[in-house]
């Protein structure tokens, strides 16, 4: 299942107890996970049996797989400017 980042299920589900999940982060309209490589299980496991998640489907107002493509290629825009702005910042801490 592809997540659209809508942060639903994180807000709502959250495996630490907390809603929305402390670990939570929005950049540019994407929500994304401070702790993504360490995330746990519950959240790795979580999945629908469909190719993209119903849920930011429907919480997005996607209609078309035409804005399904924009959403993801701005997800992976935010992801990729997200790791170097990572990349930056341990070089700036060493």
């Amino acid at each position: 299942m592809e997540c659209l980042s809508c942060g639903d299920c994180c807000a709502r589900m959250s495996p630490f107890g907390e809603n929305p999940c402390p670990h939570l982060t929005k950049s540019n309209d994407i929500f994304t996970c401070d702790i993504y490589e360490l995330r746990p299980d519950a959240c790795i496991q979580h999945s629908f049996p469909s190719r993209f998640c119903p849920v930011g489907v429907s919480v997005l107002g996607i209609e078309t797989r035409e804005a399904i493509t924009a959403r993801i290629d701005l997800i992976n825009d935010n992801r990729r400017d997200y790791g170097k702005a990572k990349k930056i910042l341990a070089r700036r801490n060493r």
